[in-house]
């Protein structure tokens, strides 16, 4: 999300997902350190928008990723140029 294109509360809380408690869903599960100004954000904004944490931080990735697609094809391109790098090297010890 640029400031020219920021999503509106509707916006973010229409395309939240639910994933804990879901029958047949695991959710991928990390734990992650925030400065104390995320934090606050995290409380204020996720109280305000009726979600929980995870949930807000889940919506703002796919958020982002939804207006980045290029990101991640990066990644993944560089993720095969490392692989390919790493085979030849084993290749040729």
């Amino acid at each position: 999300m640029t400031k020219e294109n920021t999503a509106t509360k509707e916006q973010v809380q229409k395309g939240a997902k639910k994933w804990q408690g879901k029958k047949g869903q695991k959710a991928d599960r990390i734990n992650m350190a925030f400065s104390p100004e995320n934090s606050e954000f995290l409380d204020i904004v996720s109280k305000d928008y009726g979600m929980n944490k995870t949930a807000l931080v889940n919506r703002i990735l796919d958020l982002f990723r939804e207006d980045h697609p290029e990101v991640m094809a990066t990644a993944i391109s560089h993720q095969k140029a490392q692989k390919l790098l790493h085979s030849k090297k084993e290749a040729d010890t």
